[in-house]
């Protein structure tokens, strides 16, 4: 009897050490899920802030109205009626490629054509090359009509941070100084550049090509008042 009593006790002993023991492991377990869970629930924190500032931009990008619309020229105040057009002025007699570093344009210049827009003979009938180096990267380069002349063509350079320099043809021409004559004024947020016209209502005068940088924002400027307060054309 005493000897049952003794294993009884001894198998009791054993038993509640095995759970205290189990406990323990659980215990420590338990504890260092708790803490591993913690970092988990931090990471996956940051890649939800992360994941919703990158779902808040795309919507925001997906809500903006890119389409052109009259209403969406932000500095119409003569009441123009603007539209979209391919129409250029056609070969003028300067071709432009960014190069290869991003931060530098090839200009090539016929001055034959540029005698016959520009009335400029102080050049030999040929073609000569040119280099415009910036200190920022650029992500186009586009030739601008205005009007119904070459007076108020412009070599725009669309930079990365999304403002805009700029040459103004006729007189990089007739000073033989072809580089940037800086950025346009009050002109940020640019995404690209369009081709257009416009028509005055009740006028002779008809209406003209023009120019058209589009923001980020979805609204667009119509870069030929914004040329002409340079002070760098005549006209």
């Amino acid at each position: 009897m005493k000897k049952n009593t003794k294993i009884i006790i001894t198998t009791t002993i054993i038993i509640l050490v095995l759970i205290i023991i189990g406990l323990s492991i659980y215990i420590a377990y338990d504890k260092n899920i708790i803490f591993q869970s913690s970092v988990d629930i931090e990471e996956k924190q940051e890649k939800t802030k992360k994941q919703n500032k990158s779902d808040i931009e795309k919507n925001t990008k997906e809500e903006i109205d890119y389409t052109f619309n009259n209403a969406k020229i932000s500095n119409n105040s003569n009441g123009y009626n603007y539209y979209l057009s391919s129409g250029n002025l056609g070969d003028i007699g300067i071709h432009a490629t960014l190069k290869e570093d991003i931060k530098s344009v090839k200009l090539s210049v016929d001055w034959s054509k540029m005698a016959i827009n520009y009335n400029n003979k102080s050049h030999s009938n040929t073609t000569e090359t040119y280099t415009i180096n910036f200190d920022k990267e650029i992500t186009e380069v586009y030739l601008g009509d205005f009007g119904v002349t070459a007076d108020l063509s412009t070599l725009f350079f669309l930079m990365k941070d999304k403002t805009i320099e700029y040459m103004p043809i006729r007189k990089a021409t007739d000073t033989n100084n072809f580089v940037s004559y800086g950025k346009l004024p009050d002109v940020d947020g640019t995404i690209k550049f369009l081709s257009g016209g416009f028509s005055i209502p009740n006028s002779p005068v008809g209406g003209g090509l023009t120019t058209f940088a589009q923001k980020e924002d979805g609204t667009f400027l119509d870069l030929e008042p914004i040329i002409e307060s340079t002070g760098n054309y005549s006209v």
